[in-house]
């Protein structure tokens, strides 16, 4: 990715956590050192940036959370990889993550650019579809158990930041949390 597209985006993640989605491109363009005519050159609408930061994001938590994953281990060992691995995701990058969840919830980013990263977690779908046909996890649409374990996730990643806890609390909680949600959508 060329390095101005990159300055602009992260210019973009800056600004969208400290004002949201709403602040004006000449305003990001400013914060990146280009012009506004520049960050069109890149992006040719808003539109564009907001879902180019949000798969950069989305792209960079991925590599990040399935760097070491190994794919050969049981479900829930692989569930465990990637529910730990996003705590620590978050704590470590905490802007992007704040960015990610405000375009989430904002409902602006293309339809499209979520099917992309959707991709990413293919490997988590298809333990979960397996656990269900295996009578192992609870026979729900796979659409909610993931949103069951983001409010999870969330909440966990909330009340770590909230307590400023160690490292040995944050293992402990991260366990905690990751039971807590197995036990909910096992049969």
């Amino acid at each position: 990715m060329n390095d101005k597209k990159i300055l602009i985006i992260n210019a973009a993640i800056q600004l969208f956590a400290e004002e949201g989605v709403g602040v004006p491109t000449a305003k990001i363009a400013k914060e990146a050192g280009v012009s506004n005519g520049t960050l069109f050159n890149y992006f040719d609408t808003k539109q564009n940036l907001i879902d180019d930061v949000c798969f950069f994001i989305a792209e960079k938590m991925a590599a990040e959370i399935f760097v070491d994953l190994d794919r050969s281990r049981d479900m829930e060992e692989i569930f465990f990889h990637v529910w730990s691995a996003y705590i620590y995701w978050a704590q470590k990058n905490l802007l992007e993550y704040k960015v990610l969840g405000l375009l989430k919830s904002s409902q602006i980013v293309s339809e499209s650019v979520f099917k992309k990263i959707d991709n990413f977690f293919a490997v988590i779908d298809e333990n979960m579809e397996q656990g269900i046909k295996d009578n192992i996890i609870k026979d729900l649409p796979l659409d909610l158990l993931s949103e069951i374990a983001r409010g999870q996730l969330d909440a966990t990643v909330s009340y770590i930041q909230s307590n400023k806890l160690k490292k040995a609390d944050v293992d402990r909680f991260t366990r905690i949390s990751f039971e807590i949600y197995v036990k909910g959508i096992s049969v």
